[in-house]
Protein backbone atom coordinates (compact mmCIF):
# COMPACT_ATOMS: atom_id res chain seq x y z
CA UNK A 1 0.00 0.00 0.00
CA UNK A 2 1.73 3.33 -1.15
CA UNK A 3 1.44 6.49 1.36
CA UNK A 4 -1.47 7.97 -1.22
CA UNK A 5 -3.54 5.04 -0.37
CA UNK A 6 -2.92 5.25 3.45
CA UNK A 7 -4.09 8.77 3.42
CA UNK A 8 -7.04 8.05 1.86
CA UNK A 9 -8.26 5.11 3.84
CA UNK A 10 -7.67 7.05 6.99
CA UNK A 11 -5.12 4.42 8.36
CA UNK A 12 -2.04 6.32 9.01
CA UNK A 13 -1.49 6.58 13.05
CA UNK A 14 -0.92 10.11 14.30
CA UNK A 15 0.95 10.88 17.24
CA UNK A 16 -0.93 13.30 20.26
CA UNK A 17 0.73 16.28 18.64
CA UNK A 18 -0.46 15.59 15.22
CA UNK A 19 -3.82 14.97 16.50
CA UNK A 20 -3.61 18.21 18.55
CA UNK A 21 -3.00 20.18 15.75
CA UNK A 22 -5.75 18.48 13.29
CA UNK A 23 -8.17 19.24 16.34
CA UNK A 24 -6.70 22.56 17.14
CA UNK A 25 -6.55 22.39 20.19
CA UNK A 26 -3.84 21.52 22.90
CA UNK A 27 -2.22 18.23 23.82
CA UNK A 28 -3.71 17.96 27.50
CA UNK A 29 -7.13 18.02 25.65
CA UNK A 30 -6.35 15.19 23.25
CA UNK A 31 -5.38 13.32 26.22
CA UNK A 32 -8.69 14.08 27.78
CA UNK A 33 -10.86 12.58 24.64
CA UNK A 34 -8.78 9.51 25.22
CA UNK A 35 -9.27 9.60 28.88
CA UNK A 36 -13.31 9.92 28.08
CA UNK A 37 -12.69 7.42 25.45
CA UNK A 38 -13.91 9.49 22.45
CA UNK A 39 -10.57 8.44 20.97
CA UNK A 40 -8.66 5.52 21.41
CA UNK A 41 -5.23 5.14 21.64
CA UNK A 42 -2.65 2.60 20.47
CA UNK A 43 0.56 2.22 22.75
CA UNK A 44 3.49 1.38 20.82
CA UNK A 45 5.84 1.07 23.15
CA UNK A 46 6.41 3.30 26.85
CA UNK A 47 6.97 6.07 24.76
CA UNK A 48 5.09 5.93 21.72
CA UNK A 49 1.44 6.35 22.07
CA UNK A 50 -1.00 6.33 18.68
CA UNK A 51 -4.21 7.69 16.98
CA UNK A 52 -5.47 6.58 14.09
CA UNK A 53 -6.43 8.82 11.72
CA UNK A 54 -9.96 7.51 11.28
CA UNK A 55 -10.56 7.92 14.84
CA UNK A 56 -9.94 11.67 14.28
CA UNK A 57 -11.80 12.07 11.48
CA UNK A 58 -14.89 9.61 13.03
CA UNK A 59 -14.71 12.47 16.30
CA UNK A 60 -14.52 15.25 13.91
CA UNK A 61 -17.49 14.06 11.88
CA UNK A 62 -19.24 13.10 15.08
CA UNK A 63 -18.68 16.50 16.56
CA UNK A 64 -20.11 18.37 13.46
CA UNK A 65 -22.77 16.27 13.71
CA UNK A 66 -23.18 17.25 17.60
CA UNK A 67 -23.44 13.35 18.54
CA UNK A 68 -21.26 14.22 21.64
CA UNK A 69 -22.31 15.43 24.67
CA UNK A 70 -22.24 19.22 25.05
CA UNK A 71 -18.90 20.78 26.05
CA UNK A 72 -18.74 21.04 29.94
CA UNK A 73 -18.06 25.07 29.10
CA UNK A 74 -21.78 25.38 27.44
CA UNK A 75 -23.88 27.35 30.49
CA UNK A 76 -21.39 29.20 31.88
CA UNK A 77 -21.79 32.62 31.89
CA UNK A 78 -18.77 34.38 28.45
CA UNK A 79 -16.27 35.75 29.99
CA UNK A 80 -14.62 38.95 28.98
CA UNK A 81 -11.61 39.62 27.22
CA UNK A 82 -9.62 42.56 28.70
CA UNK A 83 -10.36 46.30 27.89
CA UNK A 84 -7.67 47.28 25.77
CA UNK A 85 -6.08 51.15 26.13
CA UNK A 86 -8.82 53.84 24.91
CA UNK A 87 -11.43 51.23 24.47
CA UNK A 88 -15.44 51.91 25.74
CA UNK A 89 -17.15 49.22 27.41
CA UNK A 90 -20.53 49.01 25.91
Amino acid sequence: MSDTDSRETGSRLLTIPHVADRLDCCVRFVWTLIAQGHLTRIVLSARATRIAESEVNALIEAKTRRQLPPDRTQGRPATRRPKLPGEQRR
